[in-house]
């Protein structure tokens, strides 16, 4: 009886003892629980406070903007009735690159840029004009010759009596009858019309460097043109106008930064007592107009120049200002 008792005792005593362990533990949890859920109202709260915080300085952000905006829109609408008054007085007009002032503007900046003088270096050499190149002759008579078209409204019809003429003007009487129209037509940027005479266009091939120069924009107000140029270097392999029929020269291209960015080849082309030229990619693609791929391909590459010319009241051209961008 005694031991059974005990065994009573025991297991009492060890359902006490886990009853007590229980009790500990889910006051424990109780506990943890309370204070987890007074940890997420405080966190709640100070959300709240932030959320209100944000929202006024949203609110005070929102009313500066619209105060600003409001003072800017009257400010705006004040600027525009001053400019608008501006703009009414200087407004420029489009002028057409093909039109007569557009062709005259074109040829005169040509004259400037390359004036005769740089190619009477060319004969220099030589003991007298008679024994200069013929070829070269005609270029420096070119070039006098364009640069009288470029002072005056713009003519397509040079005569060739007239390339003499210049010649004459730069090397004197002896140099009376040294060229013949062969010459003239072997100039890269001449060319020759149906009824015999001359318009300039391209670039000269008597050297085998240089810097073309493109015309892109012309505006005008009253007596005022406000040209943008675009400038290119090039090289080339072998003068063009030493080309016999069916040979090829190269003409490479750089950037503003002098670095390649084309490649062409340039081939003459016998017709009769003419040389023409024609120019191809480096695809073999010929093109119509180097100018007109270079501004549709390359233009953000190029040099930019900004020129002011005044065409004043005995209808020439004097050039007010030119600055390279």
């Amino acid at each position: 009886m005694e031991d059974k008792k005990k065994i009573r005792i025991s297991l009492s005593t060890f359902f006490l003892i886990l009853a007590l362990i229980v009790i500990i533990c889910m006051g424990y949890l109780v506990v943890k629980l309370y204070n987890d859920k007074n940890n997420e109202t405080n966190k709640v709260s100070e959300l709240n406070t932030k959320i209100n915080d944000l929202e006024k300085s949203i609110n005070t952000l929102s009313n500066n903007m619209n105060n600003t905006s409001n003072e800017s829109s009257s400010n705006v609408q004040t600027n525009t009735t001053t400019n608008t008054s501006k703009n009414t007085t200087a407004s420029k007009e489009i002028i057409n690159l093909d039109s007569t002032y557009g062709k005259a503007i074109s040829d005169y900046i040509e004259s400037i840029w390359v004036g005769p003088e740089a190619y009477t270096d060319c004969i220099a050499e030589f003991s007298n004009i008679k024994s200069a190149p013929k070829d070269y002759l005609a270029v420096c008579a070119s070039f006098k010759l364009m640069r009288k078209v470029g002072e005056n409204i713009y003519t397509e019809k040079s005569k060739f009596s007239e390339f003499n003429n210049s010649l004459i003007e730069l090397f004197g009487n002896d140099a009376d009858g040294l060229i013949t129209t062969s010459n003239i037509e072997k100039v890269f940027f001449v060319e020759k019309n149906s009824d015999g005479t001359y318009h300039f266009s391209g670039f000269d091939g008597s050297e085998t460097s240089g810097t073309d120069y493109i015309i892109n924009k012309i505006e005008k107000q009253d007596n005022i043109f406000y040209v943008t140029q675009y400038e290119h270097k090039y090289t080339l392999d072998e003068m063009v106008i030493d080309l016999e029929n069916g040979e090829s020269t190269h003409r490479h291209i750089y950037d503003r930064n002098d670095r390649l960015i084309l490649n062409t080849t340039i081939t003459a082309v016998q017709d009769g007592n003419t040389t023409s030229y024609k120019e191809y990619d480096e695809n073999g693609t010929e093109v119509d107009s180097i100018q007109n791929l270079l501004l549709s391909n390359y233009l953000n590459k190029l040099s930019v120049r900004s020129i002011k010319l005044e065409y004043n009241s005995n209808n020439q051209f004097n050039m007010v200002s030119n600055e390279l961008q």
